[in-house]
């Protein structure tokens, strides 16, 4: 009685679309999970405990090697908690610390590209991972294109022995994998 069928496949998508955000920022990286970025990164801490300061985003940027720091793959990633914490640092407005560039074009931090992942930590407590910056062409993913999707008519429960629930359900499943292919590529900063 109602339009699902059109809508399912950009459900399903917008589904592995999140799933897989997750995954490539923080994912554990043992048996069938990818390996986050977060998680291949080699980590620095901050200067100060509790604390986030401009030093510790020039520090982390020249704790990575001149081979991934100047690549054209280089890039920031961090929670938009962090991401206006960062802007708050450039008080002079348009120094070259965070570049606003126009439409099209992402902002820029030290010259390098910045972008969002809302799996990372907005926490500011003790060992919270909370700046990322490497070259992302050492994190490698490998996907297997496509996904299958599977209509079952009669969902059953565990909780009432097996016996049919009244409800219909989908089951999507994909293959994909990712792991950083180069060690310190990435560096993460942790707040102490």
């Amino acid at each position: 009685d109602s339009d699902l069928g059109a809508r399912l496949p950009r459900l399903f998508a917008d589904a592995k679309d999140r799933l897989e955000e997750g995954a490539f920022a923080t994912g554990a990286g043992t048996g069938v999970f990818p390996q986050g970025a977060i998680t291949a990164a080699t980590t620095g801490n901050t200067a100060a405990a509790t604390a986030y300061a401009v030093a510790d985003v020039y520090t982390l940027q020249g704790r990575l090697s001149p081979r991934f720091r100047n690549s054209r793959s280089a890039a920031w990633l961090a929670n938009l908690f962090y991401l206006n914490k960062t802007r708050q640092f450039d008080t002079a407005g348009g120094s070259s610390f965070w570049a606003n560039l126009g439409q099209g074009t992402p902002e820029q931090l030290l010259g390098k590209p910045i972008y969002e992942s809302s799996s990372m930590s907005s926490a500011t407590a003790q060992n919270s991972l909370v700046l990322l910056f490497g070259d992302f062409e050492q994190y490698v993913i490998v996907d297997r294109v496509g996904m299958s999707i599977l209509y079952n008519p009669m969902v059953m429960a565990a909780a009432t022995g097996n016996l049919p629930t009244g409800e219909a359900g989908w089951f999507a499943f994909w293959r994909v994998s990712a792991k950083a292919s180069t060690a310190n590529a990435l560096q993460v900063l942790k707040i102490q």
